[in-house]
């Protein structure tokens, strides 16, 4: 087996930490004795502990949206539970990378992502348009929770991605309750909040068809082709 290098002990040791410390109470010290790695070699590959604990987040991400076997909606799920359950990491990685730089290593990984998931048949062009504006609205919808605070559990909101980005869903799903009252989650340490069973009664097929990705293709191209005309009047 190849040999484990210092960034990957340090950022074994913040995880194993960070199930009884708040990122806020470890030291750059304690954290280089449960490595087993030198000062000098934290310094090497970090510019602090805001650092390490940005690329285990990006390791973390990474690793949600690029390993799933399921529904490209299923990874993205995931991915902002993970984010729900590490708030305090995951705000002190979006302090500490830019904002232009989190965004866009969310959208090229779920481009990616639903790339993986598109049908073979349609074509090269088809397939890099329709993924990348169901990534580009994907990560417009995580930026949004991002921002209000990690605080809402997100299954609610990954149920009205389903509903915006998968119309198309199989009838004997049932739909959606417009009801949005949550109950409060009692297993939780920071009180936030889960949807109702109603709410989350939909689980439509994620997979997108060559079809689907054709009469997309002709709507946003008679669209595009309405507003040029009215540009030029």
């Amino acid at each position: 087996a190849p040999p484990i290098d210092a960034r990957e002990k340090l950022g074994t040791a913040l995880r194993q930490a960070l199930t009884q410390t708040p990122l806020s109470k470890i030291s750059v010290s304690a954290l280089t004795r449960a490595a087993g790695v030198t000062r000098q070699a934290f310094y090497y590959h970090f510019n602090s502990l805001s650092d390490l604990n940005a690329w285990v987040f990006r390791e973390e991400i990474t690793a949600r949206l690029t390993t799933s076997s399921g529904e490209w909606l299923d990874a993205i799920e995931a991915t902002m539970m993970w984010m729900h359950e590490h708030r305090d990491e995951t705000a002190s990685a979006m302090k500490t990378i830019e904002a232009n730089d989190l965004w866009a290593f969310l959208a090229s990984h779920i481009q990616e992502l639903i790339e993986s998931r598109l049908d073979g048949s349609a074509t090269a062009t088809a397939r890099d348009v329709v993924a990348q504006h169901f990534a580009l609205a994907s990560t417009a919808h995580m930026a949004q929770w991002m921002l209000s605070g990690l605080e809402v559990n997100p299954s609610l909101a990954i149920a009205r991605m389903r509903r915006v980005f998968l119309p198309h869903r199989p009838a004997q799903h049932a739909p959606v309750t417009t009801n949005h009252k949550l109950q409060p989650d009692h297993g939780s340490k920071h009180g936030s909040t889960i949807p109702t069973h109603q709410q989350l009664s939909t689980h439509p097929n994620s997979r997108i068809t060559a079809d689907f990705v054709t009469s997309w293709l002709r709507s946003v191209q008679g669209v595009k082709s309405q507003f040029v005309r009215s540009i030029h009047v």
